[in-house]
């Protein structure tokens, strides 16, 4: 698929002779942008550029309120890519993950990001992002509507794994075991996070980075993660990038007795109803989890034209 494409076009962009040197987070972002422009460059799409929107609000101009307080927020998504126009969508095509509309976070751990428990509970908080803010857009299909929303995690890492920046394992009564939800995004292939209650799961650092408040909440999911870097250390004054990219093929998210579920074959199951779940989890969501500094500035009218219609209802 076209976003998996891009992903191999990364390591070329981030050292190929003659680019830029990327130290930051939205240099990241930047050199994606530029791959997925080369991919569909490739398609020969009209004004691909188009395609494209960076820091996209989830919710438009409308924001939440952070926490108890009167204190708008708006979240946004670090990158937005829009294959409608590209009018190759199909019920077969599906199968292999293919979406319209899809929303990317991104992450960059790099040397001056060596906190593991802070690295990690920033990727929990962007999955949490991506599991519950993503405007959930659907298509009748039949008698069923279904899913035609993409869900990506970007994270690269300035090594040759991610274990220097990572906390990959969490301790438990008789040792230590893998963090059940980090494994799938790290891990190659396709891979399965069974349900968790995070608060009885997760230690209390790694909380405090996402919010304490979120602790309530149940997840589980499937993916897929592509991997692409080096095959050999060149040393460490050498900077090398291992480039991952997670596809979310399907979840469940749970608070109370409120839940979603997005299943592999792309039909929803809300429980009990949209209206509930907006109030009982994404407001809650939105409401507590920490921000970037630029989310607390109000996007205009320019921002949001052309959002991805919310089809949930």
């Amino acid at each position: 698929m076209l976003l998996e494409q891009a992903l191999f076009h990364l390591p070329e962009i981030l050292t190929g002779s003659g680019y830029p040197r990327q130290r930051y987070e939205g240099g990241i972002v930047a050199a994606f942008s530029l791959a997925l422009l080369q991919a569909l460059n490739g398609r020969n799409v009209p004004n691909p550029i188009s395609c494209l929107h960076a820091e996209r609000p989830f919710r438009g101009t409308k924001g939440w309120n952070r926490g108890d307080s009167a204190t708008k927020r708006y979240l946004r998504s670090d990158l937005y890519l829009n294959l409608e126009r590209l009018e190759v969508g199909s019920e077969r095509l599906s199968a292999y993950g293919w979406r319209s509309y899809n929303w990317i976070e991104a992450k960059f751990f790099r040397k001056s990001t060596s906190n593991r428990q802070q690295n990690t509970g920033a990727l929990l908080a962007d999955l949490l992002r991506l599991l519950v803010l993503v405007p959930n857009s659907t298509v009748n299909s039949g008698t069923e509507k279904k899913i035609i929303t993409g869900r990506y995690l970007l994270h690269v890492y300035e090594a040759l794994e991610p274990n220097p920046y990572l906390s990959i394992s969490r301790q438990t009564g008789n040792g230590s075991e893998s963090r059940k939800w980090l494994q799938p995004l790290i891990t190659g292939g396709f891979q399965r996070c069974p349900r968790i209650r995070l608060e009885q799961y997760e230690t209390a650092g790694v909380l405090r980075e996402i919010n304490s408040n979120l602790g309530d909440l149940e997840i589980e999911f499937d993916a897929t993660t592509w991997r692409i870097g080096p095959t050999f250390d060149m040393g460490q004054k050498i900077r090398q990038y291992l480039c991952l990219l997670t596809r979310i093929d399907s979840f469940t998210i749970c608070r109370n007795n409120t839940s979603l579920t997005i299943k592999p074959n792309r039909t929803v199951v809300v429980t009990p109803d949209w209206s509930t779940f907006r109030s009982d989890i994404r407001e809650h969501v939105g409401s507590w989890i920490n921000i970037k500094e630029t989310e607390s500035e109000q996007p205009d009218e320019s921002e949001v034209i052309d959002e991805t219609p919310e089809t949930d209802e």
